[in-house]
């Protein structure tokens, strides 16, 4: 695990390939990326983004990268993979009270802060291109070692398409979707949403109904994950392209709205943003096991 990263601006970062996966955190005027390639050799990286402390997470078996606060209590924690598994998922440790979290459940496990919730903190995950196109001045996650530019293994890029399911094969496998299918799970009013990424593959982005709230899930352009946001009383018509980002047109001003950002961007609601749902995206069989009473929501 990383406990002082280094960066570099993205263009020194000729390390980088045009088509490797990053996790992207950008707020206070500041875009950070880190290689998804490089995550499963740290699995944690603790940073800053301006003022807030986070860590940036990874968890090979469910193909799930979360980015967390790292305050706990007005306490600044600094994480380490714990090098173990609960529920075929990572597990973190913390140097402070070497209490045990999982990634996926953001919940404390052992020790004391079992129970405590971890606070996710906004992210996205999408190739580098389109990361450095949304923010050319980005700054990404040098590549210090060896191991570190090999990139990721051939059995790395097997098991998303394999049938191994979990590091034993014999994770909680159910519910309304195939284990391996990629998912992006959400939380409304306490109860968990996930919607099929390949549910988006043909859509620039999908509105739906959430228990009685309307939220809207817009893909990213190279449909790696999604970003999530209560759409209120907006109702999104279509969508056009504008590079690496899609712009979602409502049906009653007829403003555009960046789905990268969740922010108007032209006409009458020019500077108006929606409410971002916190989200990430794994294999269906991590959400389902956290969270089995997922309800999958479809077209």
């Amino acid at each position: 695990s990383l406990t002082n990263p280094l960066f570099v601006p993205a263009a020194q970062a000729n390390f980088m390939q045009d088509d490797e996966p990053v996790i992207g955190v950008a707020a206070h005027g500041v875009a950070k990326a880190y290689s998804v390639w490089m995550m499963p050799i740290h699995e944690a990286v603790n940073d800053t983004i301006g003022p807030d402390p986070i860590v940036v997470t990874w968890c090979q078996i469910c193909q799930t990268g979360i980015v967390y606060s790292r305050k706990i209590d007005n306490l600044v924690l600094t994480f380490a993979s714990e090098g173990v598994l609960w529920h075929d998922n990572e597990v973190l440790s913390d140097r402070q009270t070497d209490s045990f979290w999982s990634q996926g459940a953001a919940i404390g496990i052992r020790g004391k802060y079992k129970g405590t919730k971890l606070q996710y903190y906004p992210s996205s995950e999408m190739t580098w291109k389109d990361w450095r196109a949304l923010h050319p001045n980005t700054l990404v996650l040098l590549k210090q070692t060896e191991q570190d530019k090999k990139g990721i293994s051939a059995a790395q890029k097997a098991y998303r398409t394999n049938g191994r399911v979990g590091f034993t094969g014999r994770s909680l496998i159910g519910g309304a979707l195939p284990p391996k299918v990629f998912v992006v799970g959400f939380e409304i009013k306490g109860q968990p949403y996930a919607v099929s990424i390949s549910d988006l593959e043909t859509r620039d982005f999908l509105q739906v109904d959430a228990g009685g709230v309307s939220v809207v899930v817009v893909p990213t352009a190279d449909r790696l994950s999604a970003k999530v946001y209560l759409a209120g009383s907006y109702r999104f018509s279509k969508a056009e392209k504008d590079g690496a980002r899609i712009l979602l047109i409502d049906q009653k001003s007829g403003s555009s709205w960046d789905g990268s950002e969740g922010r108007a961007v032209s006409g009458k609601l020019k500077g108006q943003r929606l409410q971002e749902v916190p989200a990430h995206t794994g294999f269906w069989f991590a959400q389902f096991s956290f969270n089995p009473t997922t309800k999958v929501l479809r077209p």
